[in-house]
């Protein structure tokens, strides 16, 4: 749907990542169909445009006491 126009922000800042939000209407029995197709085309154009999705990783170091 076209009205009311589709939304597009930075929902939030993320310990090592910018939070992207998006909101735009479609009739109801197709949310999940439009939903994936969104998403699919946002990942394609990340990809296309080289920008990964960085998660988060933990470094455990683990100390033997002898004694």
């Amino acid at each position: 749907m076209h009205e009311p126009t589709p939304q597009i922000g930075i929902a939030g800042f993320g310990d090592s990542s910018i939070d992207l939000n998006y909101r735009c209407w479609v009739p109801t029995d197709r949310y999940f169909e439009c939903l994936h197709k969104v998403n699919m085309q946002i990942w394609k154009a990340l990809i296309q445009a080289g920008i990964t999705i960085p998660f988060p990783q933990r470094e455990v170091l683990l100390l033997n006491k002898a004694e």
